[in-house]
């Protein structure tokens, strides 16, 4: 009886262990599955913003530390302005237009990131955040 009972307890161990491998193959073989797959989810998500940065024409500036000499104090401010050419401001009967980078915008418009929030007879200002730009129609 015992030694029917030891050759049980054998067998039961046998299949026990097998079971027990082939589950953890298995379980490492998911992981290194969902490990490269998030992987590549992760460098498909900043392929897609890289993408929507350039068409969109909003990546941020460069720091441009050339012109700043040993005064880390300098003045940015002109930074943006760089970026746009205003270069006509007609009015219209519901407002004024304005040619910027040699497109037609009326305000609520929007041009490399910044919002077009107010056009006058001699000036545009754009905002993004607590970003603003005045450009002022050259004479």
């Amino acid at each position: 009886m015992i030694r029917i009972m030891l050759m049980c307890s054998l067998v039961f161990g046998f299949l026990l262990a097998i079971i027990l491998g082939f589950s953890i193959e298995l379980m490492t073989e998911d992981f290194k599955g969902s490990k490269t797959d998030s992987l590549l989810i992760a460098n498909k998500i900043n392929e897609i913003e890289d993408d929507r940065k350039n068409q969109d024409g909003t990546s941020l500036l460069p720091l441009m530390t050339e012109n700043w000499g040993k005064d880390f104090f300098y003045n940015r401010s002109n930074a943006y302005e760089s970026l746009f050419k205003l270069t006509g401001i007609t009015r219209f009967e519901n407002g004024f237009k304005a040619m910027i980078n040699e497109n037609i915008l009326i305000e609520g418009d929007r041009i490399k990131g910044f919002t077009l929030k107010r056009i006058d007879a001699n000036q545009v200002i754009l905002k993004r955040g607590k970003y603003r730009v005045t450009l002022k129609l050259e004479k």
